[in-house]
């Protein structure tokens, strides 16, 4: 039986066990990403370990959680994690460069390779791997806080049935509709999802705010982003607010 999008890459990465449901695997994995609130605890579990060099394809380290420098503490273990990357041959994401989700998206993510990190990393790789292949929409029982959040930013809709037991209804190769998203989105309407196959109806439902319903119909948070800054440009440009601009600069300078 052909394999699907899940299947592949398990079977790919498979080193023990067999691909059945309810058992227990071994994978081989690719690339392994931590950020700096837990990652000094595996790089000191690496030097514990007697580890020489990484042997994943890729690791990196992001900075991204702990910024604030009012005491040593955090200064001290942004340069204990950039030691350890030398040490240990792992990419080194400084303080500033950006959050670690997207940073690796644009720079590392590949399909069907087998990510795991400390934190929400390795949930994330469930919602990049969706993009990639150009899903638009989720339907599930339930979701993990990280994970529906991390397919909002991807700009992929997190669905979940009403219903728990009509995700049972559904069948590899069924093909399924999600009616007017966009408009039930923005109206605040009921959203429907139909079973082509089996002419079935699902109410579904989820739990986005306003704020990350506007993410969505961007395309997903960098989008957003990207649009703001063309918003404040275009600002920028306009003759009467640099005028103002100009006048209160004029206005600090005599004040001093």
């Amino acid at each position: 039986m052909p394999m699907n999008v899940t299947q592949k890459p398990i079977q790919f990465h498979l080193v023990e066990g067999k691909m059945i449901p309810g058992q227990e695997i071994g994978l081989k994995i690719d690339r392994f990403l931590t950020q700096d609130a837990t990652g000094t605890m595996v790089m000191l579990e690496l030097e514990a370990l007697g580890i020489d060099r990484v042997k994943t394809e890729i690791s990196a380290q992001y900075v991204d959680h702990n910024l604030l420098q009012t005491d040593y503490k955090n200064a001290d273990d942004h340069l204990f994690l950039r030691s350890a990357c030398q040490r240990f041959g792992i990419w080194y994401s400084r303080p500033g460069n950006g959050v670690s989700h997207p940073l690796h998206m644009e720079r590392f993510d590949m399909l069907g390779k087998t990510p795991i990190g400390s934190d929400s990393h390795t949930p994330a790789a469930g919602s990049i791997a969706p993009k990639y292949l150009g899903q638009v929409a989720v339907l599930a029982k339930s979701y993990a806080r990280i994970r529906w959040r991390n397919l909002v930013n991807f700009g992929i809709m997190p669905l979940e049935f009403v219903n728990p037991d009509d995700y049972d209804t559904i069948d590899r190769d069924d093909e399924i509709e999600i009616i007017g998203l966009r408009d039930a989105l923005t109206s605040g309407q009921a959203i429907v999802a139909k079973n082509k196959t089996k002419n079935l109806v699902y109410e579904m439902t989820h739990s986005i705010s306003p704020r990350q319903i506007n993410i969505l119909l961007h395309g997903g948070v960098i989008n957003e982003f990207r649009g703001k800054l063309s918003d404040r440009q275009d600002l920028s440009e306009d003759p009467s607010i640099s005028a103002k601009q100009e006048s209160l600069a004029d206005k600090q300078d005599v004040l001093g």
